[in-house]
């Protein structure tokens, strides 16, 4: 009878060996467990900086879509509501494909973060403004009124540098009303024929708006001779004629 109950209790007991593998198991389970569960709370806080990222991407171009006049630009910096992201705005000027001669007005806002990985994520975002014909002042009619979009292009056409037009600038030369002011060929022509330094006489037919300058435009035709009229286009001529000079 004792041999009977020793045999009936050894076979409802464990061995050892098999509570070591059903711990092996435990293990192995709670491990992978572990593994998909700090997977996915990463997963979510990648989630949470990249709508993060998303949102001041966002209100950047909102900003910028607000604008009532947008040039050629560039910024950077970090976000004030949540500091670990940086931020870029760029506008550019790019070429329509189909049209060499069409361009537009492109904005382009980002924002980085680093993720749970320690990788650097961005989020992007881009809209195309406005159409821009491209027009030099030396295409437009000579009587137009003409506005400049970039320091740049108004050097590149009276060929000078950038710096000149600056010049131009501190010495009181006058740009549109718009902000920011755009620089006027009206006015950018008055100062290069005076050499950067126009008299008060000459800084006194400086316009702000296209309104001002076909007044002016009238008032000097209605108070001309007509020898004097081909007087100051003939004068008109010799000064584009050395401002296209190579």
């Amino acid at each position: 009878m004792d041999a009977r109950m020793h045999t009936t209790a050894r076979r409802n007991g464990f061995t050892l060996i098999e509570v070591l593998v059903a711990l092996m198991l435990l293990a192995a389970v709670c491990g992978s467990l572990f593994i998909v569960m700090e997977r996915c709370m990463a997963a979510v806080t990648n989630m949470i900086w990249e709508r993060r990222a998303f949102e001041v991407a966002r209100e950047n171009m909102e900003a910028i879509l607000c604008l009532s006049v947008v040039t050629e630009s560039a910024e950077y910096g970090q976000s004030e509501r949540y500091p670990e992201i940086a931020w870029e705005t760029e506008v550019e000027m790019v070429v329509d494909p189909m049209n060499s001669s069409l361009s537009w007005l492109k904005a382009t806002c980002s924002a980085e973060y680093e993720d749970t990985a320690g990788l650097i994520q961005t989020v992007s975002l881009a809209h195309l403004l406005t159409y821009v014909q491209e027009e030099s002042a030396e295409d437009a009619n000579e009587g137009d009124w003409y506005v400049y979009e970039t320091m740049a292009k108004a050097a590149q056409d009276f060929g000078v540098d950038e710096d000149t037009i600056q010049e131009y600038l501190d010495n009181g030369m006058k740009t549109t009303d718009t902000e920011p002011g755009l620089v006027i060929r009206h006015n950018c022509q008055i100062y290069y024929d005076a050499n950067g330094l126009p008299d008060a006489t000459q800084q006194a037919r400086q316009v702000t708006t296209e309104q001002d300058y076909e007044d002016l435009m009238e008032r000097e035709r209605t108070q001309q001779t007509p020898e004097e009229t081909d007087i100051l286009d003939d004068e008109q001529e010799q000064a584009d004629g050395r401002r296209r000079r190579p």
